[in-house]
């Protein structure tokens, strides 16, 4: 979706935007079911692991819905709870902003677009896609 926004604000036609639609729609993946949904009390406990994108996802479209964007994007990727907690082991602590440096462009793009054109559901994938980011940065 973010792309397609993207060639929007640039001025594209309605035939270049379904062009790329088009070429970008063939390399994405089926969404599938996780194992259990996403919770406040388990949310670092699956951070890095694919099989719970989808539950990332429905968690942060809720955090979203009930917070608004800025106020989600603030706890849960700038906030000290979101990077580190105290009592936890290095390794396991949360480290949402280091996800995000790690996976910059794809996840800095889909929040930004979803902060600019005021679409709640792509900030929610923004997120989500930096719970499989690796915690530290090349």
């Amino acid at each position: 979706m973010h792309s397609a926004l993207a060639l929007w604000a640039l001025g594209a036609d309605t035939e270049i935007i379904q062009a790329g639609y088009e070429w970008n729609y063939e390399l994405l993946l089926p969404r599938f079911s996780s194992p259990e949904n996403i919770t406040t009390e388990n949310f670092n406990q699956h951070l890095g692991d694919d099989e719970y994108y989808s539950a990332y996802i429905d968690f942060f479209k809720e955090v979203v819905k009930k917070q608004g964007v800025t106020s989600a994007v603030e706890d849960y990727v700038f906030s000290e709870k979101a990077n580190f907690i105290s009592g936890l082991k290095e390794d396991e602590q949360p480290e949402m902003l280091n996800r995000m440096m790690d996976g910059i462009i794809h996840s800095m793009i889909e929040v930004g677009h979803g902060l600019e054109f005021n679409v709640p559901g792509l900030v929610a994938e923004g997120k989500s896609t930096l719970r499989q980011r690796s915690k530290i940065a090349p």
